[in-house]
């Protein structure tokens, strides 16, 4: 049986607070931060944040190279999906945070899959 919604979110170093005002909005079970390696480290303090928040939320990185970010989004979205698809009622994208090119791909990506994406536009 499916129930709860799940998300996908970029991370990058700004805007982190657009991905919790995205979980406020649309409560969800469980969330994957797609990110850089080089934002490995502040990815992994912020899903603690997220779990001081909501201790009942799984959080899992995935981590992508910027010289293969087109492929690494692909395969790392294709793959969360197929995954995770039927354990969820609802399936969102939050592409508010990390820079542009990572939130083009990830962007591209959902809508090859049909995934629903938002975007939580704020002042810089």
């Amino acid at each position: 049986m499916t129930t709860g919604t799940f998300q996908i979110a970029t991370f990058g170093t700004f805007r982190e607070s657009n991905i919790l005002t995205g979980l406020r909005k649309f409560p969800s079970q469980k969330i994957v931060l797609i990110c850089y390696n080089h934002d490995k480290t502040k990815a992994k303090l912020f899903s603690k944040r997220i779990k001081l928040i909501d201790r009942n939320i799984e959080v899992t990185i995935c981590m992508i190279t910027r010289q293969n970010i087109i492929e690494d989004v692909f395969e790392n979205i294709n793959t969360v999906v197929r995954c995770d698809i039927k354990k969820f009622q609802q399936l969102l994208v939050n592409v508010s945070s990390g820079d542009k090119l990572l939130s083009y791909a990830v962007f591209c990506a959902t809508c090859i899959e049909g995934i629903e994406t938002f975007i939580i536009n704020s002042k810089y």
